[in-house]
């Protein structure tokens, strides 16, 4: 099977999020000073990179999580940490546990899947 464009686990992909092309970097090491982060987010420079230190049923939570700041800061939201975790976590449980849905879904929208 050829390699996922999402492998999640090292590498650069695009993201387009909303008007913006972000940048997704899957890096080890990912952190804000002496903090150790799953994944962060830079809206002004369109990068989101996650840590390929994270377990890996952890890196597509914390890509949403990053995907949802991004949302955030181009729409003008304010969410809550605990607001973001709940929703990239139960985002991620529909989409995991609803593939065809997803399939179906992008076929809709004109993708050969």
């Amino acid at each position: 099977m050829p390699p996922s464009q999402f492998d999640l686990t090292a590498g650069e992909r695009e993201l387009i999020i909303g008007p913006a092309k972000y940048r997704i970097s899957y890096e080890r090491g990912v952190r804000n000073g002496s903090e150790a982060l799953y994944a962060d987010h830079d809206s002004e420079a369109l990068v989101i990179r996650v840590s390929t230190d994270a377990p890996p049923q952890r890196r597509p939570i914390a890509l949403l999580h990053e995907i949802f700041h991004a949302l955030e800061d181009q729409a003008g939201l304010e969410f809550t940490e605990p607001q973001l975790e709940t929703i990239s976590f139960q985002l991620a449980g529909i989409l995991r546990h609803n593939p065809e849905m997803v399939l179906d879904m992008l076929r809709v929208w004109g993708h050969n899947v």
